[in-house]
């Protein structure tokens, strides 16, 4: 049997499909220039609101205040752990290592005050995002925070019940005024224990005292000092 062939002619190109195909490159290219450069990266910051965003192809996406809510219940309870256990690490090297090349090295550094108020500030952002946040669509009350800001630094702070009133009403201030007190007791260590190394004055019971009393560390250090110096000018004088 014979075989036959059908021989398909190209179509000549019409007018309108050559315009295209010289102007279709050269919006690419323009509308490749005119793209904001926060849209074309894998992630950046976002113009409106400054929050991280992710792109999947020519879409951005962020993350919803449910899912800002959920991140930050997530993580209330063990910076709060977390810091609990770094507090109580610098005070046995300051106590009974004093002198030891490690503790000098570790506490002439900005590490333990930096990794305190770190700490103390994730602790303070997702508890307050907690808090003030809907369980229903997470979305964050301002208006109430700004209340309670408002009352904490007007009426709080005039009594002791109004004091003690405002922070039961919310879940975790308790806490996060527990890690403020914390950090400041441990800074204040840290600031002792770099002076008594400087004037040569030992720094044990301050630093103790400090963590446990607080300023009365401070305390202890000033006297401390004084009367080392006290001491040491009698035994120059004889």
């Amino acid at each position: 049997p014979r075989v036959t062939r059908r021989v398909h002619r190209a179509r000549a190109p019409t007018a309108t499909a050559r315009l295209n195909r010289v102007t279709e490159p050269n919006q690419k290219i323009r509308s490749r220039i005119t793209e904001p450069a926060w849209h074309r990266s894998r992630c950046a910051i976002s113009p409106c609101t400054g929050s991280t965003t992710t792109t999947s192809g020519n879409v951005c996406t962020r993350a919803s205040p449910g899912e800002v809510l959920a991140v930050s219940t997530d993580l209330v309870e063990p910076v709060f752990s977390t810091f609990q256990l770094f507090f109580l690490l610098p005070f046995p090297l300051m106590v009974f290592l004093p002198q030891n090349d490690v503790t000098k090295a570790i506490m002439q550094s900005p590490v333990v005050p930096t990794v305190a108020a770190l700490l103390f500030l994730t602790e303070l952002v997702t508890g307050t995002v907690v808090d003030y946040s809907t369980t229903e669509t997470g979305t964050f009350d301002a208006e109430a925070w700004q209340t309670d800001a408002s009352m904490l630094l007007t009426e709080a702070v005039k009594s002791t019940s109004a004091m003690r009133e405002f922070a039961l009403s919310r879940q975790h201030y308790v806490g996060q005024d527990w890690l403020h007190v914390c950090s400041w007791d441990l800074i204040g260590a840290v600031v002792i224990y770099r002076d008594g190394l400087e004037k040569s004055v030992t720094t044990r019971h301050s630093v103790l005292l400090c963590q446990v009393l607080g300023p009365v560390g401070w305390i202890s250090h000033a006297l401390t000092t004084s009367l080392t110096r006290a001491l040491r000018g009698e035994a120059r004088g004889s």
